[in-house]
């Protein structure tokens, strides 16, 4: 019997974010938020950075 691992918030979010970066380059992820308007201007903590 195989025992599944309950993940608590925190580590799903991580682990979509890691899924994410690997899908994602750090300039798409940055082309991708500027056009669904999630990033309107330059500032201190970049879209990937955030992801």
């Amino acid at each position: 019997m195989i025992k599944e691992k309950r993940l608590g918030l925190d580590e799903k979010i991580s682990f979509f974010a890691d899924e994410l970066k690997k899908c994602f380059s750090k300039d798409e992820i940055e082309q991708i938020a500027r056009e669904t308007g999630f990033v309107k201007r330059n500032g201190k903590v970049k879209s990937n950075e955030f992801v």
